[in-house]
């Protein structure tokens, strides 16, 4: 979702290293919802004891009495990057303001197949380079099955469409279909203690087909509740990733760590920090980025 390159000395293509950071940063800043399962990376909730009284997220996140089936959400926040066109070396950093906002909806269809569907935009605009402004649009769908003899572990497979815009013209300059299948598991730790783990493969059909790339990996965190206000999540992303079209190889690595201090039920201020490392077997492509932010986050449940 980031900067492009901007000087000759980045070797890549322009449209490579835009396509990439909206590929590893977009899903982690988008804000998160009541209709959580279609996202691989979110808690099961229903992991938890049901008589559970504790404090913080896990109080906060249990099922209500009437559940609203809808989720209005929007964010707006100010990052810093040190590696704007995630280049290996000759790096630029920037500052850049990134707004999104979206619609969900997620419906049971039996006691373990719930389905969730989502809608969302970006506004992304930058300080020193504003040539290379972003907008995105996604679409999504996704299916989680649980199993309750298995641990209550879930299945799940989603569908995702994604279209990143010149933020200057308006013109498309990469869309993209993708399909995920995972499985992922919950555990309650203590009262304001949740770890999560998974695993799932990710195919993609691209336009251009250059960029068109799959991926395999895993993933695991620990979702804390500090206080009744305030949550801390920590995550790290592997994900072995592969071009179907020449010889490119990464193994990449994301490792997110975020603070969250709910201001009333719908309002919230969010703090975070986006470590990413790449390893290519093609050396212009291997970089290290980090991002930094601070926004907020607001979801109303209707």
């Amino acid at each position: 979702m980031c900067l492009v390159l901007i000087a000759w000395s980045f070797a890549a293509d322009p449209a490579v290293s835009s396509v990439e950071q909206a590929r590893e940063f977009a899903p982690a800043i988008q804000p998160a919802t009541n209709a959580s399962s279609a996202d691989a990376g979110a808690p099961d909730v229903s992991a938890v004891d049901a008589d559970d009284d504790s404090f913080g997220s896990q109080q906060i996140l249990k099922a209500p009495e009437r559940v609203l089936p809808f989720d209005a959400f929007a964010s707006v926040s100010a990052f810093f990057t040190d590696n704007v066109a995630l280049t290996h070396k000759d790096t630029h950093s920037d500052t850049f303001l990134a707004a999104t906002f979206g619609l969900s909806t997620s419906r049971k269809i039996t006691d373990t197949l719930e389905l969730d569907l989502t809608s969302s935009g970006g506004l992304y605009r930058y300080s020193r380079f504003s040539e290379f402004n972003l907008d995105t649009l996604d679409l999504g769908v996704g299916l989680t099955y649980r199993m309750p003899k298995l641990w209550d572990t879930s299945l799940f497979a989603t569908y995702g469409f994604s279209d990143l815009l010149n933020g200057r013209s308006s013109n498309e300059f990469f869309e993209n279909h993708a399909f995920t299948l995972g499985v992922q598991k919950t555990v309650g730790i203590s009262r304001a203690l949740s770890v999560v783990s998974g695993v799932s493969a990710q195919a993609n059909i691209s336009d251009p087909e250059d960029l068109q790339e799959d991926s395999a990996g895993g993933y695991a965190g620990i979702a804390a509740a500090i206080s009744r206000r305030l949550h801390a999540d920590l995550d790290y992303r592997y994900a072995w990733q592969f071009y179907t079209k020449g010889t490119r190889r990464d193994n990449n690595h994301l490792l997110t760590l975020s603070l969250q201090y709910t201001v009333t039920n719908w309002l919230s201020i969010a703090g975070s920090t986006y470590l990413s490392v790449n390893e290519s077997n093609e050396e212009v492509y291997s970089y290290d980025a980090l991002v930094e932010g601070l926004g907020l986050d607001a979801n109303i449940a209707f």
